[in-house]
């Protein structure tokens, strides 16, 4: 008789195969496949995806009121993604300055009012004022100073970025009838900041400038009106 065939002899075994990014499948002792894993690669890359999601929408007005107290409106503006957002967030604010309902608010930006880094806030932009609200742990809270303020944007001279070194990311707000430049440090975007008030402050200006127009020719109107009355009496 032919002598035994070593390998025939041989049990079935579990073979597996596998590299560190996948792992192969696997033959049981019966010969069925076992579950194939997915790639390493894949999966992280999934997960780094959807970590790049849009921030999501503004909460209701409701739930806005507790974050409004607090001190990072900026925030809740940047994360506004349409008009109707930024709407909700400037009528929850318009009462904190007293301001009308037709002002809109064009932005927010973190600053401090003055040279210290501590007596920190937002600035406020609106169409025709400009105001600033302390935060909560400011200094000059503490000490009982008042803690927002607005300017109307009709007594804006100017606004332009501080010569000066120090401190850093100034802006100088020339107002009338304040002999000293108001001083805004540490803009977070002092630019964009800069940009904004220059533009709100040119609209205002053109505003004036035509109602000014307007009652500038209602007047020569009425004078007319008054001359042709005159005549036909003689």
């Amino acid at each position: 008789p032919a002598p035994p065939n070593p390998a025939a002899a041989k049990p079935a075994t579990t073979t597996s195969a596998s590299t560190p990014a996948t792992a192969a499948a696997t033959t049981t002792t019966n010969g069925s496949p076992a579950q194939q894993q997915q790639p390493l690669s894949s999966s992280s890359s999934s997960s780094s995806s959807s970590s790049t999601t849009l921030p999501p929408p503004l909460a209701s007005p409701r739930n806005l009121t507790p974050l409004l107290d607090g001190s990072d409106v900026g925030m809740l503006f940047r994360r506004a993604v349409n008009d109707e957002e930024r709407e909700r967030l400037a009528a929850l604010t318009r009462p904190h300055f007293k301001l009308a309902a037709t002002e809109q608010l064009l932005g927010v930006f973190d600053c401090c009012k003055g040279e210290n880094p501590l007596d920190a806030g937002e600035m406020f932009i609106f169409t025709n004022s400009v105001c600033f609200r302390r935060s909560k742990n400011s200094v000059q809270v503490e000490s009982g100073a008042s803690t927002k303020f607005s300017i109307p944007m009709a007594s804006l001279l100017d606004v332009c970025p501080n010569p000066g070194v120090y401190p850093f990311g100034a802006l100088l707000i020339t107002i009338k009838g304040v002999q000293t430049p108001w001083l805004f440090s540490f803009f977070t975007e002092k630019e964009d900041a800069l940009r904004v008030v220059r533009a709100a402050m040119a609209v205002a200006s053109d505003a004036r400038a035509a109602a000014a127009t307007t009652a500038e020719e209602a007047a020569q109107q009425q004078q007319q009106h008054q001359h042709q009355q005159q005549q036909q009496q003689q």
